[in-house]
């Protein structure tokens, strides 16, 4: 990532959390009898980066079960879900000890929508592996119907366990993708 590409990201998370907010005032939120949560913004949060975590195959889900969970805590999901499990074991696992999961799933227009037809060697950078494909027309719409399918099936599993998820387009502008998504789904509230 270049420095310009860094610096513009900056300045679009900047401009994001000037007018939005995790929905925090839903709900009363508690520790633990005794327990210290902390005495500055932000230090009653526990931040987990599964990017620490082993590096695995990105066809299988990450494996959350290895995250210590806070009783009644929020836990912020961020995943493109582009991987090959049923919702349901990670939003019971998110879910549990009276958690509140929000879920944010970004994805590229030309990932649910590929303009593809003809020859492709598709790239895994995971593997570092290359794998040659004939898309034809029935292919192409055997795929966005998967596609469609599997993000139908996490919407109404999120809708099920009570859990706020986003699908953000990245090609948008951020702001106007966050307040248009995230907003009406209640995984973020505007700043009042």
């Amino acid at each position: 990532m270049t420095l310009a590409a860094l610096q513009h990201c900056h300045s679009n998370a900047l401009a994001a959390s000037g007018g939005l907010r995790l929905p925090l005032r839903s709900r009363v939120w508690r520790g633990q009898a005794g327990e210290f949560t902390g005495g500055g913004t932000g230090s009653s949060m526990d931040f987990h980066d599964l990017r620490a975590l082993p590096a695995i195959d990105s066809a299988i889900a990450p494996d959350l079960t290895r995250l210590p969970l806070r009783a009644n805590a929020i836990r912020v999901f961020l995943s493109d879900l582009l991987f090959a499990a049923d919702p349901e074991p990670i939003l019971r696992h998110l879910g549990q000890r009276d958690g509140c999961v929000v879920i944010f799933s970004p994805f590229l227009e030309t990932e649910a929508r590929p303009p593809w037809s003809g020859n492709y060697e598709f790239i895994d950078p995971e593997r570092h592996s290359y794998h040659p494909h004939r898309i034809e027309p029935a292919t192409l719409r055997r795929y966005q119907a998967a596609y469609a399918d599997y993000f139908a099936l996490w919407k109404q599993h999120t809708r099920r366990h009570q859990t706020a998820f986003a699908r953000i387009p990245a090609e948008e502008d951020f702001v106007t993708a966050l307040f248009r998504e995230a907003v009406p789904a209640g995984a973020l509230e505007p700043c009042r």
